[in-house]
């Protein structure tokens, strides 16, 4: 009889344990998302927190406008830092939420620089370098909506990347969770913030007898060359491929009539990559790289 006591009492420890670790494991993360899942194409093919194991309940819903910033319509400056906002709406009875949050570049890089400006709640995806700064996430007081139920907030600041980068998209994924203590109810939506890089703070290069901007990048089907030269001759232009290989000759050598022009350059025949523009100039040779989407 005590044998068959001891062995019912260790089942329902064993049962309870199991129990109050699904809790444990579903509700983790109200202290922060786990790594790569903001919902970016680059990110373990684009997983959010409605994966399976993780916060199910409701279809995944994309959300525009929840994530917000200080850049202006016209780019992001190189160098220049602005806030991002992330805000989480939903139904009024909602008092804990949780997001992530990743600026990438167009091929799933890092763009930029994450700071944290309220380390009470939000804080930087625990993962291993070099991505130990690639996702922001909210902490667990972060998460409470009690004091704006219905509503949550989070803001942190960037660091424009260097020039050249091209457009940034900020991929992000939101929680509004039902707070049972467990994943189970919760309904997870999805954003974009896209901003461009300012096409006339990118891509300048100067030498003695001339000068050269490229914009827009990244381009489309069109790309344009705007010279500037101390004299009237027109510098040999060229569009290269990553290799240096010439894709194709923009202009060659010869009488202009003015010493500051621009050219437009038809890119809707290439393929997506990185590419070159190589300016020569009597002796003088500059190099840019361009990204065509």
């Amino acid at each position: 009889m005590r044998t068959s006591i001891t062995v019912f009492t260790l089942l329902v420890t064993v049962t309870l344990l199991i129990v109050q670790s699904y809790h444990q494991k579903g509700y983790t993360n109200v202290s922060g998302a786990p790594a790569g899942r903001a919902a970016s194409p680059f990110d373990f093919g684009g997983l959010a927190c409605n994966a399976s194991g993780c916060h199910t309940g409701f279809p995944l819903t994309s959300r525009p406008g929840w994530i917000t910033s200080t850049i202006p319509g016209s780019g992001y400056v190189p160098g220049q830092t602005y806030t991002i906002t992330a805000t989480a709406v939903s139904s009024p009875n909602r008092v804990r939420f949780g997001f992530e949050i990743s600026p990438q570049t167009s091929t799933g890089a890092n763009a930029g620089q994450m700071i944290i400006t309220n380390t009470t709640t939000t804080h930087f995806v625990i993962a291993a370098a070099p991505n130990s700064t690639r996702w922001i996430t909210h902490t667990l007081t972060g998460s409470s909506a009690a004091a704006t139920p219905g509503i949550k907030a989070w803001s942190f600041n960037w660091t424009a990347p260097a020039s050249g980068t091209g457009t940034v998209t900020f991929y992000g994924a939101f929680n509004s969770a039902n707070n049972s203590n467990s994943s189970i109810g919760d309904s997870i939506f999805t954003s974009q913030l896209v901003v461009p890089e300012n096409p006339t703070e990118v891509l300048e290069e100067a030498r003695e007898n001339f000068s050269f901007s490229v914009y827009p990048v990244p381009a489309d089907e069109n790309l344009f060359v705007r010279l500037r030269t101390n004299d009237t001759s027109l510098p040999a232009i060229e569009l290269t491929d990553i290799s240096g290989k010439i894709i194709r000759k923009i202009s060659d050598v010869e009488s202009a009539s003015t010493p500051e022009y621009t050219l437009n350059v038809n890119t809707s025949d290439l393929d997506s990559g990185i590419y070159f523009i190589r300016v020569i100039h009597g002796s003088s040779v500059a190099v840019r790289k361009i990204v065509i989407l």
